[in-house]
């Protein structure tokens, strides 16, 4: 950590960072001013005079984690060629890497559950993200079909289900859910797309 007080001797880009973990563990009305200036390792002004008032910081910190996560996890499944055997590499990704730091929150689903609706910049961070990875769905999903696959089942149903099934992963898996209960839910998915990938689990 930096020593506190320090103007601007620091990179923005690293605070951001450091400032995803501090949110992702202590949420942002337990996390207090006092305690994140700490663990940031800044003054209260060298704060306001960067990133504005707590709330601006926070944004910035779930926009970063927005953008980051979607990029690392999700961005391939928005190849013109990507197609539902990608999908399910990237929830079987997902599922080891939550069974094995279960204790490591999204911050969007935190910031769901702690904020909600109630807190309109969150709100428009969480309504980006749920597009964004629907956006990603329905490009898995068409290409698919056009494969002539999932005949007879409506994109928009199963894209809202893939969207709750990624959220959900992150739930259960917060609650104790192991890997195999978690590739389980992932497993239903696919069987409900008439797709069986039982071979790559």
């Amino acid at each position: 950590m930096q020593e506190v007080g320090r103007p601007r001797e620091f990179v923005e880009e690293e605070i951001i960072a450091n400032g995803i973990e501090f949110f992702r563990l202590h949420g942002y009305k337990q996390g207090t001013m006092s305690t994140l200036l700490q663990y940031l390792g800044l003054s209260r002004q060298s704060l306001y005079n960067t990133f504005g008032s707590k709330h601006e910081f926070f944004i910035k910190c779930l926009t970063e984690y927005r953008q980051r996560t979607f990029k690392v996890m999700f961005s391939t499944l928005l190849e013109p060629h990507a197609d539902a055997r990608d999908l399910f590499k990237v929830l079987k990704d997902l599922s080891k890497k939550l069974a094995k730091e279960p204790e490591r929150n999204c911050l969007i689903i935190k910031s769901t559950m702690e904020l909600g609706l109630n807190d309109e910049a969150v709100a428009g961070q969480v309504h980006l993200h749920s597009q964004m990875l629907r956006e990603a769905l329905i490009n898995v999903l068409m290409n698919e079909k056009g494969n002539g696959a999932m005949n007879g089942i409506g994109i928009t149903q199963v894209v809202d289900m893939g969207v709750s099934i990624i959220y959900g992963l992150h739930v259960m898996a917060r609650g104790g859910a192991d890997e195999k209960a978690l590739m389980n839910s992932i497993k239903a998915y696919f069987n409900f797309l008439n797709l069986d990938y039982t071979d790559e689990m």
